[in-house]
């Protein structure tokens, strides 16, 4: 699986859950990046300090070198942003009761961001050169004398450039002994979609020839 695609990973602590939610499965740059935090306690006599979101967007870039039989890992890369986001304070209660509660986050997105990515290519000498545009959220959830993670990545497209149109798609068929014609036509309403968004398409037809038709593909 992809780091881009959205996998979760939690450590485990017995009686307690922690997970991360997106109100969309992807977002633009300079978007308003929105969800919730659920958190579930089952057991009672559980003390906690505090619930946070650490999100962050970076550049990694890895470069296998090979030499002399060895491989060398040359890493490297780039922030391009990071936050930290407090959801709740914890230290004035004695303990937390059993029970499940959500603790939404918003967080603007800097404009002029790169879409999420990752690629994986060789050079002449073997040489192998992995890079990746990733954004990632973690959960913390701090406890006396411990700390339940989650980790998850989420997806950000840049916004297009160019002007979205209509896709529109005409044809016709004449049989033989009919005076009239199928006419068929197939419409999108634009020429731009970016990931996650839902595709459609329109289909008409108008039968003038008086032939009857069994199928479409």
């Amino acid at each position: 699986m992809e780091p881009h695609q959205q996998q979760q990973q939690q450590t485990i602590t017995p009686g307690v859950h922690l997970k991360i939610h997106f109100t969309k499965p992807y977002f633009l740059s300079g978007e308003l990046l929105t969800g919730h935090v659920s958190l579930t306690v089952d057991h009672p006599g559980l003390r906690a300090t505090e619930l946070k979101l650490d999100l962050k967007g970076f550049e990694k870039y890895c470069r296998e070198n090979t030499f002399s039989g060895k491989t060398f890992l040359v890493w490297d890369g780039l922030n391009l942003f990071h936050s930290i986001i407090p959801l709740a304070d914890f230290r004035n209660l004695p303990e937390l009761p059993v029970g499940s509660w959500d603790y939404p986050f918003q967080y603007q997105l800097p404009s002029n961001l790169p879409s999420t990515c990752s690629r994986e290519a060789a050079d002449f000498g073997q040489d192998i050169t992995k890079v990746a545009i990733l954004y990632r959220a973690s959960a913390f959830f701090e406890m006396s004398g411990s700390k339940l993670k989650e980790k998850t990545y989420f997806i950000i497209s840049e916004p297009t450039v160019k002007d979205c149109k209509e896709i529109l798609e005409q044809t016709e068929k004449s049989f033989l002994f009919s005076l009239g014609k199928l006419h068929m036509s197939v419409r999108i309403e634009k020429n731009v979609f970016v990931p996650g968004e839902t595709f459609k398409i329109y289909v008409s037809v108008n039968n003038e020839s008086g032939k009857n038709v069994d199928h479409l593909k």
